[in-house]
């Protein structure tokens, strides 16, 4: 470059132009400095395909986890709701037979869940339901068998005939007995 500058200053312009034509000194460098640029252009190109498809490949494979991996969460939540229904299905569909034994009949019948869970508390709670409706009507039995004692009779020698055995059954006693007042007396 300096040369070159001389040359030009000392008004050598041929001289100038011989040394940055494609034979001369400035352009054999030239032409050796776009060989290079060539050869690092053709390099980054393959370096740059090479990283591109390293990176489709990279990314096919990440999909294809995530695939298997939602997949796998899926199958996991799926199995999980399976199970968590069965829990719930299970003692629900006991307690409903429960209903329906008491229903058709069976005053006897009781839930056998002893879980702690909500199910469990409701099947408690039902059970204790179930002890409540039998003590009333026995209650409500013996109630209708004193009050039909009482009602059968007008006389007060037969009225508490029929009724002292009545009462003596009922509230399950041994004995029973009347004290009748004479208000005369």
């Amino acid at each position: 470059r300096q040369k070159n500058i001389q040359l030009a200053a000392d008004g050598k312009i041929e001289g100038v132009k011989a040394s940055i034509a494609d034979d001369g000194e400035v352009g054999k460098l030239r032409q050796d400095m776009l060989t290079k640029i060539q050869i690092i252009s053709e390099n980054a190109k393959s370096k740059a395909a090479s990283f591109y498809l390293n990176s489709q490949q990279i990314a096919t494979n990440m999909l294809v986890k995530l695939i298997v991996i939602c997949i796998l969460i899926i199958a996991f939540i799926i199995a999980v709701g399976i199970y968590l229904v069965q829990k719930i299905r299970s003692p629900l569909k006991e307690l409903m037979g429960v209903v329906s034994a008491y229903r058709s009949g069976n005053l006897v019948v009781r839930s056998t869940n002893d879980f702690t869970d909500e199910i469990g508390t409701l099947a408690v709670a039902f059970n204790d339901l179930l002890e409540h409706v039998k003590e009333d009507n026995l209650i409500s039995g013996k109630i209708s068998r004193i009050a039909d004692a009482m009602l059968s009779e007008d006389n007060a020698h037969s009225f508490f005939q029929n009724l002292l055995p009545v009462l003596a059954i009922e509230t399950n006693s041994q004995i029973a007995t009347v004290y009748v007042l004479n208000e005369s007396k």
